[in-house]
């Protein structure tokens, strides 16, 4: 596949696991793509540290643009569009790829009920972000924090705030606080900035290659994702 030069790829896993899922970006130019290995890989938080640091460190040489995936469950099937004009049409400066869901997270700390409330109070605020960004009234569609793509500038800065909130501050603040949950800190900064993060919903760059369901019914489309393309005359990317 070709990636453009202003691109760049980056993959995060445990040493023990690494050879084990090198096969699935296999295909990636080794310029375009840094696989970084770790000792200990702690849910999702060694995610967000190393990503940062690695940009952060590197700066100055790295492209305009990371792409971030997760080492053990993604692939690349096409080549890499240009990644200015994907952020153009949605008028963001980091896209997330997305899932059929807002649940929880499966992460269990400070406590179930510290994220659960978190959703409660969340749920109708994204409903309605979505209905207003995309035109569409599906709020079980949630942030997938497995493959997205940003500027750096504005990827490192958001990193950074994430890191504040797992590490700098007690949950007993309310979350995010404390909560080492990647995707589910995204998803409350997605509701902060909907300017800066937006989801890919009609799958111009990331999409799941898995069927889902949608109120216990599926979808007749091939991918659960494709129906929303059928609302892209919706969508109005002016800012909110």
């Amino acid at each position: 596949i070709l990636v453009p030069s202003n691109t760049f790829i980056v993959t995060i896993s445990n040493q023990k696991n690494i050879s084990k899922t090198d096969i699935l970006h296999s295909n990636i130019p080794q310029e375009s793509i840094k696989h970084i290995s770790v000792d200990t890989y702690i849910p999702w938080v060694t995610k967000i540290i190393e990503l940062k640091n690695f940009i952060k460190l590197n700066y100055d040489n790295l492209p305009d643009y990371i792409i971030y995936l997760d080492k053990f469950d993604t692939i690349v099937v096409n080549h890499i569009p240009n990644p200015q004009e994907i952020l153009n049409f949605y008028n963001c400066k980091i896209l997330f790829n997305k899932e059929g869901r807002y649940g929880h997270d499966g992460c269990s700390n400070p406590s179930v009920k510290y994220y659960q409330d978190f959703l409660d109070s969340s749920f109708d605020k994204h409903t309605a972000l979505i209905k207003k960004i995309y035109g569409v009234e599906r709020g079980e569609v949630g942030l997938n924090a497995g493959a997205f793509l940003g500027e750096k500038k504005a990827l490192l800065e958001i990193l950074e705030e994430m890191l504040d909130f797992h590490y700098s501050k007690p949950h007993t603040e309310g979350f995010p606080y404390g909560w080492i949950d990647d995707q589910s800190v995204f998803r409350y900064m997605f509701l902060k900035y909907p300017n800066i993060i937006r989801l890919d919903l009609y799958s111009k760059i990331f999409t799941q290659a898995h069927n889902e369901t949608y109120s216990g019914k599926t979808f007749d489309d091939s991918n659960f994702f494709n129906h929303y393309n059928k609302f892209e005359n919706l969508f109005n990317n002016k800012a909110i």
